[in-house]
Protein backbone atom coordinates (compact mmCIF):
# COMPACT_ATOMS: atom_id res chain seq x y z
CA UNK A 1 0.00 0.00 0.00
CA UNK A 2 1.24 3.49 -0.78
CA UNK A 3 0.03 6.42 1.20
CA UNK A 4 1.41 9.87 1.73
CA UNK A 5 -1.60 11.59 0.23
CA UNK A 6 -4.83 12.53 1.94
CA UNK A 7 -7.44 9.75 1.56
CA UNK A 8 -9.46 11.87 -0.86
CA UNK A 9 -6.56 11.88 -3.32
CA UNK A 10 -5.90 8.17 -2.95
CA UNK A 11 -9.31 7.45 -4.42
CA UNK A 12 -8.01 8.84 -7.71
CA UNK A 13 -4.84 6.74 -7.56
CA UNK A 14 -5.78 4.15 -10.15
CA UNK A 15 -4.94 6.18 -13.23
CA UNK A 16 -4.03 4.10 -16.25
CA UNK A 17 -0.84 4.85 -18.10
CA UNK A 18 -1.66 6.30 -21.51
CA UNK A 19 -1.48 3.63 -24.17
CA UNK A 20 -1.44 0.73 -21.70
CA UNK A 21 -3.97 -2.08 -22.04
CA UNK A 22 -6.74 -2.08 -19.42
CA UNK A 23 -5.53 -3.54 -16.10
CA UNK A 24 -2.10 -4.33 -17.50
CA UNK A 25 -0.20 -2.02 -15.15
CA UNK A 26 -0.55 1.39 -13.61
CA UNK A 27 2.14 3.94 -12.94
CA UNK A 28 2.22 7.21 -11.06
CA UNK A 29 1.62 9.15 -14.30
CA UNK A 30 4.94 7.85 -15.59
CA UNK A 31 6.91 9.22 -12.62
CA UNK A 32 9.47 6.92 -11.04
CA UNK A 33 12.65 6.58 -9.03
CA UNK A 34 15.03 9.05 -10.67
CA UNK A 35 18.23 7.04 -10.33
CA UNK A 36 16.99 3.83 -11.90
CA UNK A 37 16.58 0.28 -10.69
CA UNK A 38 19.80 -1.49 -11.64
CA UNK A 39 22.70 -1.69 -9.20
CA UNK A 40 20.76 0.16 -6.51
CA UNK A 41 20.86 -0.44 -2.78
CA UNK A 42 18.31 -1.06 -0.09
CA UNK A 43 18.89 -0.48 3.60
CA UNK A 44 17.30 -2.16 6.62
CA UNK A 45 16.67 -0.34 9.86
CA UNK A 46 17.36 -2.70 12.78
CA UNK A 47 13.64 -2.67 13.61
CA UNK A 48 12.78 -4.09 10.17
CA UNK A 49 15.74 -6.47 10.09
CA UNK A 50 14.81 -8.01 13.43
CA UNK A 51 11.08 -8.32 12.75
CA UNK A 52 11.09 -9.96 9.30
CA UNK A 53 14.64 -11.21 8.63
CA UNK A 54 13.72 -13.32 5.59
CA UNK A 55 10.72 -11.50 4.09
CA UNK A 56 12.65 -8.40 2.99
CA UNK A 57 15.56 -10.03 1.14
CA UNK A 58 13.19 -12.64 -0.30
CA UNK A 59 10.75 -9.96 -1.47
CA UNK A 60 13.53 -7.94 -3.09
CA UNK A 61 14.80 -11.21 -4.55
CA UNK A 62 11.51 -11.72 -6.39
CA UNK A 63 12.24 -8.59 -8.43
CA UNK A 64 15.96 -9.38 -8.76
CA UNK A 65 15.14 -12.80 -10.21
CA UNK A 66 13.16 -11.35 -13.12
CA UNK A 67 15.18 -12.00 -16.24
CA UNK A 68 13.23 -9.62 -18.47
CA UNK A 69 13.77 -6.45 -16.38
CA UNK A 70 16.83 -4.49 -15.30
CA UNK A 71 15.88 -4.68 -11.59
CA UNK A 72 18.83 -5.37 -9.31
CA UNK A 73 18.95 -4.23 -5.67
CA UNK A 74 21.61 -5.16 -3.14
CA UNK A 75 21.51 -4.73 0.63
CA UNK A 76 23.82 -2.12 2.10
CA UNK A 77 24.89 -1.16 5.60
CA UNK A 78 25.50 2.42 4.42
CA UNK A 79 22.13 4.16 4.55
CA UNK A 80 23.41 7.09 2.48
CA UNK A 81 23.77 4.75 -0.55
CA UNK A 82 20.26 3.35 -0.46
CA UNK A 83 17.34 4.16 -2.75
CA UNK A 84 14.91 2.06 -0.69
CA UNK A 85 14.80 1.95 3.11
CA UNK A 86 12.82 -0.46 5.27
CA UNK A 87 11.53 0.43 8.74
CA UNK A 88 9.02 -1.13 11.12
CA UNK A 89 6.32 0.74 13.00
CA UNK A 90 6.36 0.20 16.75
CA UNK A 91 2.58 -0.17 17.12
CA UNK A 92 0.11 -1.99 14.89
CA UNK A 93 -2.35 -0.02 12.82
CA UNK A 94 -4.32 -3.18 12.00
CA UNK A 95 -5.38 -1.52 8.76
CA UNK A 96 -2.41 -2.17 6.48
CA UNK A 97 0.56 -4.51 6.17
CA UNK A 98 3.14 -2.03 4.89
CA UNK A 99 3.13 1.47 3.48
CA UNK A 100 5.43 3.32 1.10
CA UNK A 101 6.31 7.01 0.83
CA UNK A 102 8.54 8.63 -1.77
CA UNK A 103 11.03 11.41 -1.04
CA UNK A 104 13.36 14.01 -2.46
CA UNK A 105 15.82 14.81 0.30
CA UNK A 106 13.66 14.80 3.44
CA UNK A 107 10.45 16.01 1.76
CA UNK A 108 7.69 13.62 0.75
CA UNK A 109 6.72 13.67 -2.88
CA UNK A 110 3.31 13.13 -4.46
CA UNK A 111 4.37 10.44 -6.95
CA UNK A 112 1.57 11.39 -9.33
CA UNK A 113 3.20 14.83 -9.69
CA UNK A 114 6.97 14.26 -9.68
CA UNK A 115 9.75 11.69 -9.54
CA UNK A 116 11.62 10.82 -6.35
CA UNK A 117 15.14 9.84 -5.30
CA UNK A 118 14.37 7.31 -2.56
CA UNK A 119 11.48 5.42 -1.04
CA UNK A 120 10.69 4.52 2.54
CA UNK A 121 8.80 1.29 3.19
CA UNK A 122 7.32 1.08 6.67
CA UNK A 123 6.26 -2.38 7.72
CA UNK A 124 3.37 -2.52 10.13
CA UNK A 125 3.40 -5.10 12.94
CA UNK A 126 0.13 -6.26 11.35
CA UNK A 127 2.27 -7.92 8.66
CA UNK A 128 2.52 -10.82 11.12
CA UNK A 129 -1.30 -10.97 11.37
CA UNK A 130 -2.36 -13.77 9.02
CA UNK A 131 -6.00 -12.67 9.09
CA UNK A 132 -5.04 -9.22 7.75
CA UNK A 133 -1.91 -9.83 5.68
CA UNK A 134 -2.06 -13.49 4.74
CA UNK A 135 0.15 -16.40 5.81
CA UNK A 136 3.80 -15.96 6.72
CA UNK A 137 4.82 -17.36 3.33
CA UNK A 138 3.09 -14.37 1.68
CA UNK A 139 5.06 -11.66 3.53
CA UNK A 140 7.78 -11.53 0.90
CA UNK A 141 5.10 -10.90 -1.75
CA UNK A 142 3.91 -7.88 0.20
CA UNK A 143 7.50 -6.60 0.38
CA UNK A 144 7.88 -7.09 -3.40
CA UNK A 145 4.60 -5.16 -3.85
CA UNK A 146 6.00 -2.23 -1.83
CA UNK A 147 9.21 -2.32 -3.87
CA UNK A 148 7.03 -2.03 -6.96
CA UNK A 149 5.72 1.27 -5.54
CA UNK A 150 9.26 2.53 -4.83
CA UNK A 151 10.19 1.83 -8.45
CA UNK A 152 7.08 3.56 -9.82
CA UNK A 153 4.21 1.11 -10.08
CA UNK A 154 0.80 2.14 -8.74
CA UNK A 155 -2.04 -0.17 -7.69
CA UNK A 156 -4.18 -1.99 -10.20
CA UNK A 157 -7.26 -4.19 -9.99
CA UNK A 158 -5.81 -7.29 -11.68
CA UNK A 159 -6.19 -10.03 -9.05
CA UNK A 160 -3.23 -11.97 -10.46
CA UNK A 161 -0.87 -8.97 -10.38
CA UNK A 162 1.68 -8.23 -7.68
CA UNK A 163 0.50 -4.61 -7.75
CA UNK A 164 -3.14 -5.51 -7.02
CA UNK A 165 -4.52 -3.00 -4.53
CA UNK A 166 -5.67 -5.89 -2.32
CA UNK A 167 -2.39 -7.85 -2.47
CA UNK A 168 -2.78 -9.16 1.07
CA UNK A 169 -5.91 -11.04 0.01
CA UNK A 170 -4.17 -12.83 -2.86
CA UNK A 171 -1.55 -15.56 -3.08
CA UNK A 172 0.56 -13.57 -5.57
CA UNK A 173 4.15 -13.32 -4.33
CA UNK A 174 6.18 -12.28 -7.36
CA UNK A 175 5.85 -9.91 -10.32
CA UNK A 176 3.88 -11.26 -13.25
CA UNK A 177 4.33 -10.21 -16.89
CA UNK A 178 2.15 -7.11 -16.52
CA UNK A 179 4.16 -5.93 -13.49
CA UNK A 180 7.43 -6.48 -15.34
CA UNK A 181 6.06 -4.71 -18.42
CA UNK A 182 5.26 -1.71 -16.23
CA UNK A 183 8.84 -1.59 -14.97
CA UNK A 184 10.18 -1.94 -18.50
CA UNK A 185 7.90 0.90 -19.62
CA UNK A 186 9.28 3.16 -16.87
CA UNK A 187 12.95 2.24 -17.32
Amino acid sequence: MWSALPPALLAFGLVMTAGAPAQAYNTFNGHHLKYGINGEYYWLDSSAKNSHPEAIPNGVGHWNSTTDTKVWYVSTLDKSKSRMDFYRRSTASNSYCAITAMYVDTSTVDPFSAGWVWGKVTIDPALANAALCGPAAHRDGIIAHEQGHVMGLAHNSNSSSLMNSAISGTSVDAPIGDDRNGINYLY
